[in-house]
């Protein structure tokens, strides 16, 4: 890839549960304070715990929000277990592709 290429970002992150209980009474609350964050700074909900950005963006701004994101959410580190992020060079929905091979395979 060109390093003078900026491509939209993909964030995908996993939570340890035991540890997300610890410091939030419930991992569960985690996932909705990390999606409004990044709803709220140009990212939209793909499925489950990844998140999109709606426009391309350098890995620097991605890493600069992410950083505030743990600096402005107390223990959110330490529940962490993984994250990652990637370039959006393509996207391609097969949800069609789904659908017609449901249909053909009842046949």
């Amino acid at each position: 890839m060109s390093s003078s290429v900026v491509y939209r970002k993909e964030f995908i992150f996993d939570i340890d549960t035991k540890q997300g209980d610890k410091y939030f009474g419930s991992y569960r609350k985690i996932y909705p304070i990390i999606g409004r964050y990044l709803k709220k700074n140009g990212f939209k909900h793909i499925e489950g715990s990844a998140y999109r950005s709606i426009e391309p963006m350098k890995r620097e701004r991605f890493l600069r929000l992410f950083r505030k994101l743990l600096k402005e959410t107390p223990h959110l580190s330490d529940c962490i277990k993984e994250v990652h992020l990637a370039e959006v060079i393509d996207d391609y929905s097969l949800n069609e592709y789904v659908s017609n091979f449901r249909k053909h395979k009842s046949m």
